[in-house]
């Protein structure tokens, strides 16, 4: 059945406009229709839009989300330590994700990452060509991040800072989006400040993905502690089109992708990749269009004619 096309509407009709006892309306943060209660997902409230599918978490402050993001938070949601002791970890990721980009044409030039935590994939962006510039929210990460990456970065919410218009050649999110409510403005945000020609590059927990079908309410992206907003394929792909990207390329890739190849990494992973492998009918470490852990997009602005 085709979905129909709906304005986007920032906010959700007033108190005075919603009948007495009756919660207001939420609307979908992709493409602006009236959602509905996600009952599949007991553990925390969830709206699922019935024309794009986008599932997000409505109700959560943004201060009490904002204040989540603390100086704690990295060494919090590592499962198995600290941030900073996976040092060699973060940077073996942001070689791969590089080496992604590369295969897309881009291999320097200014660079701006939002959500840079301590500074790895600055760093390795500068070692690979890069003029990367970073945003992060957590004063003393963006400290951290700029000792380690030699790059300038600013301190705060991507959605409350001026950016330079047309002063970027690429913009990368790495697992942030998921994160930010009303995600369509700073897609717009950073679509300004890409050059004509420039791309935004992307990645996000897959909310369509095999794990995420399986395990439900206990799928480990669904964090609703940090996490608002739950991107599919199709969902993402939209959210890109509507705020003026073009060519959006979308495809889903294992966790395992990013495994470092030592023994007792492999050994621990192998039970779980296995397990996936034979209930999904697909490679372990291959990329697929929707069924992989991590769903990662690659966008241009379009240049003028």
């Amino acid at each position: 059945m085709p979905r129909r096309a709906v304005g986007w509407v920032m906010d959700a009709p007033p108190k005075s406009d919603v009948p007495q006892g009756r919660a207001p309306i939420q609307l979908c943060w992709v493409c602006g229709a009236p959602t509905q209660a996600a009952p599949d997902f007991l553990s925390v409230r969830l709206n699922r839009c019935p024309d794009c599918g986008f599932l997000f978490q409505p109700e959560l402050p943004v201060e009490e989300l904002r204040s989540s993001h603390d100086e704690d938070y990295f060494d919090h949601y590592v499962a198995g330590g600290d941030y900073d002791s996976q040092g060699d970890q973060r940077r073996h990721e942001a070689r791969i994700r590089l080496r992604w980009m590369r295969g897309h044409g881009c291999s320097g030039g200014p660079l701006l990452e939002v959500g840079v935590a301590r500074g790895d994939f600055l760093a390795e962006a500068r070692r690979a060509g890069f003029a990367p510039v970073g945003i992060e929210p957590e004063p003393g990460s963006a400290a951290e991040a700029r000792s380690r990456s030699g790059a300038d970065v600013l301190v705060g919410w991507v959605e409350d800072l001026e950016l330079p218009p047309e002063s970027f050649d690429v913009v990368c999110l790495w697992h942030v989006i998921e994160h930010i409510p009303q995600p369509r403005l700073v897609l717009e945000a950073l679509h300004r400040s890409l050059k004509p020609g420039g791309r935004l590059f992307c990645e996000v927990p897959n909310a369509d993905s095999v794990m995420a079908r399986t395990q439900g309410n206990q799928w480990a992206y669904l964090d609703p502690e940090h996490h608002v907003g739950f991107f599919d394929p199709g969902t993402l792909r939209r959210a890109l089109e509507a705020t003026g990207y073009d060519r959006v390329e979308t495809d889903t890739i294992p966790m395992f992708r990013y495994a470092q190849s030592s023994a007792s990494v492999l050994l621990k992973q192998l039970p779980r990749r296995l397990a996936f492998s034979l209930r999904s009918r697909v490679h372990p470490r291959a990329a697929h269009p929707w069924k992989q852990d991590l769903l990662r997009a690659v966008a241009v602005k379009p240049t003028p004619a």
